[in-house]
């Protein structure tokens, strides 16, 4: 950082210390999405969603034995809440 103004943005010091060290932009979820870097190593999927079919998200960055941990879309919500929740010791169901 020795000789660069104290004012200096974040993309200046991004391209002055890239590959040095490990410094990265954050980024929104619409900017990480659209990046080539994730999206060259494999870090954008597509899920499905019964709302909004080929959702996007951001993949699982922990790789075992060189693959990706498997992704799903969650349930709507209250499709699992009888499932879980189950009945009471009367025999009574807790969802009604």
């Amino acid at each position: 950082m020795k000789g660069m103004s104290p004012r200096a943005n974040t993309a200046v010091r991004l391209d002055k210390f890239g590959g040095a060290i490990p410094v990265g932009p954050v980024l929104t979820l619409a900017q990480a999405l659209d990046n080539p870097f994730l999206r060259a190593n494999g870090m954008v999927r597509s899920l499905p969603h019964p709302l909004k079919p080929g959702m996007r998200t951001l993949a699982n960055p922990i790789k075992v034995n060189g693959e990706r941990l498997a992704q799903q879309g969650c349930s709507q919500m209250g499709a699992d809440t009888a499932a879980l929740l189950g009945e009471t010791t009367d025999g009574e169901s807790v969802v009604r």
